[in-house]
């Protein structure tokens, strides 16, 4: 009985941190933080969890189980195959003059967009006040060096082509003449929020506000 349990419970944690994975992939800063702080993640997380043990419990009868190692297979299969049936799509439909491929992948489909607006819109808040607290009165010509040279020392996992993008990004900022030199300090900190988060740049500037006020 147990063994049943532990095995339903690992179907379940599964399925959750597939379900978790997925979630965190849509956000590029903060992805764990953001997720793990939006109440309406949870609800898909949960429906992921049970789905995990509803498949678990469906196939169990269905296998000749000799052994606990059997078993736990049958969970691990139960708890990633139940990414596959929530996305799955069933029938083909036509709405609003769309053809659309309706079932569970649908529904989730709509679900993620709904989190995706909440999580944009508080998202959007924080960033503006972040960004506004640490960049206010940052003189751009002095720290953009600053950055340019704490980023190439302090990253270790940024791919090349990150790298490669923040740099055209910055010196777009630099170059753009419609912008004044406290709206440049402004785009810098979104930028680095983007790739690095809000820690990163309250760390990077914080300590360094006075050495390049305007």
């Amino acid at each position: 009985m147990w063994m049943t349990l532990l095995h339903s419970l690992t179907a379940a944690l599964l399925a959750v941190f597939t379900a978790f994975v997925e979630l965190t992939s849509r956000y590029r800063d903060e992805p764990f933080r953001t997720v793990a702080k939006e109440r309406w993640s949870w609800p898909y997380l949960a429906i992921n969890g049970a789905l995990g043990v509803i498949a678990y419990w469906i196939l169990r009868p269905s296998f000749a189980l000799d052994n606990s190692m059997q078993q736990f297979e049958l969970a691990v299969g139960a708890g990633l195959g139940a990414a596959v049936v929530i996305r799955a799509r069933v029938i083909n439909a036509r709405v609003g003059g769309t053809d659309v491929a309706l079932g569970p992948g649908y529904v989730v489909d709509q679900f993620l967009s709904i989190v995706d607006r909440q999580i944009d819109r508080r998202r959007a808040l924080e960033r503006k006040q972040l960004v506004l607290d640490v960049m206010e009165g940052i003189d751009f010509t002095r720290a953009l060096p600053y950055a340019k040279t704490m980023l190439t020392a302090s990253l270790q996992n940024l791919s090349s082509q990150e790298s490669k993008s923040l740099a055209e990004k910055l010196d777009a900022i630099e170059k753009d003449s419609r912008l004044d030199n406290q709206l440049k300090s402004y785009e810098l900190g979104f930028q680095l929020l983007n790739y690095l988060g809000d820690d990163f740049v309250e760390t990077l500037f914080r300590e360094k506000k006075a050495a390049f006020a305007m």
